[in-house]
Formats: C-alpha cells, structure tokens, sequence
C-alpha cells in the first residue's frame, strides 16, 4: 500500500487518486483504440467519442460519490460538487452517465453507438480492475477487520509526492477507522487487519473480463446480440460489487432486509441487465428461425 498526498506547492491533494485513475483511463483507451481500429471504425471519432465518456462518466461518478457517501453535506451545500480536490468518484454513476453521454455524441456524430459500446466495454472493465488496484494502494474503500491470513494492514501515514516525506499528522483512513473502532491504540504504526475489498472488487471484474472475452467470442460464431457483452458488464459488476459491499468499513445504514440503499440499486440493476440479456438472447433466436 502506498498512499500519496500530491504536493504542488500552493496546494496539497491528500490521498490523491488522480494518478491511479489516469493510469487506468489510459489502460482501456488505448486498448479501446486498437480494438476499434480493427473493427474499421474511425478513429479521430472514437476518440471525441471517448472524451464524452469520460466527461460524463467523472461526471456521474462525483454525483453518485456524494448521495451515497456524503448526502447530508452535499444537500447542505451543493457546491461541494466543485469541490474535486477534496476526492470523491464512484463507478456506481460513472457507468451509466459514461454511457448515456457516449450515446449522446453517437447521436449528434451519428456513430455507431451499439457496436462501439460492444467493443469497448471489455476495455472499461479493464480499466475498473486496474483502477481498483490503485484505489487499494492508496487506501480507498477499505474493508472491515479480519482474521483471514490474507487480511493487509495499512501505514498510518501517506507519503508527499514528488517529495516522498511520510505525510505525519493526516492519518489514512483504514488506521483513523481501526483507532475510532478501538482495535489498536494511537502508537501503532499500522491499521488493524482488514478486508483488502478493493482487491476483491479487482479480482472480480478481471474474472469478469474473461467470461466476456469468451462471451464476445461466442456471440460471433453464433450470431448473438453484440449487446449481450454489455449486459454481461453492467449485470455482472452490479452482482460483484452487491457482494463486496457486505466486507466494506463504509457501508451505508441498512435500509431493508439486512442490505443498505445502495445494495437494493445493484439488486435492481442486476435483474434489469438479466433481463436485459435473455430478452436479446430470444429475439436473436427468433431471427435465426427458418421461414421468418
């Protein structure tokens, strides 16, 4: 784990994730290039296709970040939506609003939307399993204590970047937690052993990629809807992260049947891409039926 504070001189973003993220981002555009690139699509429109993507998918992200994790402050005080140094991005909005904006510019530029949607969302959830391995190594979405032998202890302090000085008097979040939890006292240079779920979460989506890989191979030979990909993407990482969220130190109130608001909307969204899925599974079956 290494956590990083940038330090700009005038300005100090702890915990700053911007670094993983554009890693990430980096990650599935490129990969998306080539993969659009070898479908014969125009590239200089992928790419301006991309930018929308990203936009709305920051976009997204900041909204969800604050009606789940910060609700009664942003209320408070909307325009902590600008306040983007302070942190706050949550895949959970940058998904759909990504898309919709994506879907946006295919209109206006009149793109492919469905074919370009297909080809990249393997590339995304690449993007989101790396992503999540520098959301763990910055300490972010850490899990709750654990006895398990691979539960990880995080530093009590993050570093200055590019300095490299340990950052003393900012704790990071998982020791701050495990301190107000009364599992270590104030002299341990470490967190209690908690749940890596940010590895989890990682681990799962990489799990994700190959079922799709196979998918998409599957769906060429067989003439099925290229969408089906997508739903197995949204669908899949919705049940994924529905799971993790039971491990997870942040986890919402409960709000029904032993599961918190946000869980209810995976739930939700999962059985929508399920059926999603089978309605384009049996259509593409019905088109294939000699005589039609």
């Amino acid at each position: 784990m290494f956590p990083i504070h940038l330090n700009l001189g005038f300005r100090v973003f702890y915990f700053y994730e911007g670094f993983y993220f554009l890693i990430a981002i980096v990650i599935g555009v490129v990969w998306a290039m080539r993969r659009v690139k070898k479908a014969g699509l125009n590239t200089d429109q992928f790419f301006n296709f991309a930018l929308f993507v990203i936009i709305g998918g920051i976009l997204g992200g900041r909204i969800s970040s604050l009606l789940i994790y910060s609700r009664e402050s942003f209320f408070a005080n909307p325009l902590t939506f600008f306040s983007f140094w302070d942190g706050g991005i949550s895949i959970i909005g940058a998904l759909p609003l990504g898309i919709l904006a994506g879907g946006l510019y295919c209109r206006i530029r009149r793109f492919p939307f469905r074919r370009t949607l297909a080809l990249v969302s393997p590339c995304v959830m690449a993007s989101q399993a790396a992503g999540r391995i520098g959301c763990f190594l910055n300490g972010d979405g850490f899990g709750t204590s654990s006895t398990l032998p691979w539960a990880v202890r995080f530093p009590k302090f993050g570093h200055f970047f590019p300095s490299f000085q340990p950052a003393t008097g900012h704790p990071t979040p998982a020791w701050q937690w495990s301190l107000n939890k009364g599992l270590i006292d104030p002299s341990s240079p470490v967190s209690a052993p908690i749940h890596p779920t940010a590895l989890y979460e990682s681990f799962g989506v990489w799990l994700l990629l190959v079922a799709a890989l196979f998918l998409i191979r599957e769906s060429k030979k067989r003439g099925w809807s290229e969408i089906l990909v997508v739903c197995l993407h949204l669908g899949g990482y919705s049940l994924i992260r529905f799971f993790v969220e039971f491990f997870r130190a942040d986890r919402e109130t409960i709000a029904a049947v032993g599961l918190s608001a946000l869980q209810i909307v995976l739930l939700a969204a999962f059985a929508l891409c399920v059926g999603a899925a089978v309605f384009l599974f049996l259509k593409g079956k019905r088109e294939v039926l000699p005589g039609n």
